[in-house]
């Protein structure tokens, strides 16, 4: 009777397993979906010409922030978007940035800024498109 108890038990428990298993299947699905419908319809950006309007800086302080990356590099043209890159585990920047200018000519302008120093050496280079 005790291995019939247990057995159930058992039953039981794996049933349950089954049902979280399957519901995690279903999210899964519904995650993929809507990864796919965001794919399929875009942001309506051309990556190359955003690509064209971008530059990687290398070298950026630690300590350095969005705000102060944009202070400095004001002078080159509009700004759209500045991205420091973080170690995904530790959360503490790489010491490397990307920025997003509005147009390409800030982009030329850029080569003026690059003779100048941003809390170390900046080294800056066009972004290329993979």
């Amino acid at each position: 009777m005790a291995d019939d108890a247990d057995l159930t038990a058992a039953d039981a428990e794996i049933e349950e397993m089954q049902k979280k298993v399957a519901e995690m299947e279903e999210e899964a699905e519904k995650l993929k979906k809507l990864t796919d419908s965001v794919d399929e319809t875009g942001d309506g950006v051309d990556r190359e010409e955003v690509d064209k309007r971008s530059v990687y800086v290398g070298q950026v302080d630690y300590g350095a922030t969005p705000e102060e990356l944009q202070e400095h590099f004001k002078t080159c043209g509009q700004i759209n978007r500045i991205t420091i890159l973080v170690d995904k585990f530790s959360g503490h920047p790489k010491g490397r940035a990307y920025i997003e200018f509005g147009d390409e000519q800030s982009v030329q302008q850029l080569v003026v800024c690059a003779e100048t120093t941003f809390l170390c050496y900046v080294w800056i280079s066009p972004v290329m498109a993979l």
